[in-house]
């Protein structure tokens, strides 16, 4: 089990100056989630349309999904704790162009802690659980500019029986143009921006009989992508021969001076069957006073691959089976090359999307 001083882990949170306090829920917000194609990608993903899973950076990403979409993901680990997991699932349904809702959640836990002063003396043994469930309807009210809302009830359980909790809502929008189509080619582009958190909510409850009133992070992320498709099955019947997206990312935290960050990633989808992705990214972080041990800024570049079977497009069955993975070392906070040992993240993601209205979508064509 791993041992903590509780001054770095119950102390700063309940230091609440109205301000998002650097290091409260930090591996939810700001750590890895369980989407291998936007880890893969640089975690750039707030201006990817079509993806259920893509909600969490923007909730205008559910629009122009097809039918019903289920997804699932896992990944692990974070840090140097041993028990540790980012767990996702989700399901999302496309009414019409005008309404697409779904249900998600996602969750962080870490098990066995045990919680201890400054001297060593035990204070409490368990887990530390975040569980985030997400009502989102986006919609499409105009063509190609799809609208986004989540509605998020948060659970923190700081091993106690009484957890922090809150709702707090989510915006997003997406603007695709079309650059150019003809017959054998596309060329689209987006612009995108979604605000984490909206309604500056703060998670309320108490950590070992101590009242909490934590604001949570107000996250604004501004995002661009070029997509390119070459089309009309060149190389096999009704598939599509090249897919090719590149996109960018600004993330910024309205309520803190850490966590911006610049994200870059691209992917390459040939025949609609493999996708080769990687990306990179550069985060400002707190180094909490300790300029020899910690770092500022931390940086890294990420890699993955998707495989899809187009059932729609093989067989008469409107169906289609993602799979995406992602696994690179971890990026460490230390300047001490020794703290930096840790097991790679992986991460595994398995979307099933059952087209039942393909024939009645009316939204642009997109990668996803």
């Amino acid at each position: 089990m791993k041992r903590f001083s509780i001054a770095f882990l119950i102390v700063l949170p309940l230091l609440s100056l109205g301000q998002y306090n650097d290091g409260f829920l930090q591996p939810f917000y700001f750590g890895r989630v369980p989407n291998a194609r936007a880890e893969a990608m640089g975690k750039a993903f707030a201006s990817i349309d079509g993806d259920l899973a893509a909600t969490f950076y923007n909730p205008a990403g559910l629009s122009n999904i097809n039918g019903l979409e289920v997804t699932g993901g896992y990944a692990s680990p974070f840090g140097n704790f041993d028990d540790n997991y980012y767990l996702q699932t989700g399901a999302g349904y496309r009414l019409n162009q005008y309404l697409q809702f779904a249900v998600s959640s996602i969750q962080f836990r870490i098990d066995n802690i045990t919680i201890s002063d400054i001297v060593g003396n035990t204070i409490e043994d368990g887990d530390i659980r975040t569980k985030n469930y997400t009502l989102t309807l986006a919609s499409e009210p105009l063509q190609r500019l799809f609208v986004g809302l989540n509605m998020n009830y948060i659970l923190y359980d700081f091993v106690s029986d009484d957890p922090l909790k809150t709702l707090y809502f989510d915006l997003g929008l997406i603007r695709k143009f079309v650059l150019l189509e003809n017959t054998v080619s596309r060329h689209t582009a987006s612009l995108a921006i979604s605000v984490s958190n909206l309604n500056s909510a703060k998670a309320s409850g108490k950590i070992f009989g101590y009242e909490v009133d934590e604001p949570l992070p107000i996250i604004a992320r501004y995002g661009a992508n070029y997509q390119f498709a070459l089309d009309k099955n060149m190389l096999l019947p009704d598939l599509t021969s090249l897919e090719f997206l590149a996109q960018a990312e600004y993330q910024d935290l309205w309520n803190s001076s850490y966590h911006s960050s610049m994200r870059f990633g691209g992917e390459v989808r040939l025949l609609e069957i493999l996708a080769l992705r990687a990306g990179y990214y550069t985060e400002q972080i707190n180094d909490y006073g300790h300029t020899e041990a910690n770092k500022n800024e931390i940086e890294d570049f990420t890699y993955g691959f998707g495989l899809q079977v187009p059932l729609d497009k093989l067989t008469n069955i409107p169906l289609r089976i993602n799979f995406d993975f992602a696994s690179f070392p971890q990026t460490s906070y230390s300047k001490n090359i020794s703290d930096s040992e840790w097991d790679n993240y992986t991460a595994y993601n398995l979307k099933i999307n059952w087209m039942i209205n393909r024939s009645n979508q009316e939204s642009s064509v997109r990668m996803d």
